[in-house]
């Protein structure tokens, strides 16, 4: 006897769409809320109440979100190292297969 609840290729099919779902919402969000901020700038964020310190750390933590978007559209190379192997492979093309139909 297996502990526990051994799932069935249609969960495990249900599982992969919603989490496919869900990646997709969050990378579009993502690249959503960077283009607010960075069109935003420094000035902007000064504006809205931050100091120029803690702009400069917004900015660049928009921008570390900004990358993960762009390796999951294929717009950034990654892996590899030294310049050798890296490669450009878009994860949101590779996963719409699992999508179900469902529109965002």
């Amino acid at each position: 006897m297996t502990v526990g609840i051994q799932p069935n290729s249609s969960q495990i099919d249900t599982q992969m769409t919603q989490l496919a779902n869900s990646l997709r919402k969050i990378m579009e969000q993502l690249t959503d809320f960077a283009l607010q901020i960075n069109n935003m700038g420094q000035s902007g964020l000064e504006t809205a109440g931050y100091d120029a310190a803690d702009a400069t750390t917004a900015l660049q933590l928009v921008g570390y979100m900004t990358s993960v978007t762009q390796v999951y559209y294929g717009l950034l190379q990654q892996g590899g190292s030294g310049g050798n192997g890296a490669i450009e492979f878009n994860f949101n093309n590779a996963l719409s297969q699992l999508w179900g139909g469902t529109v965002q």
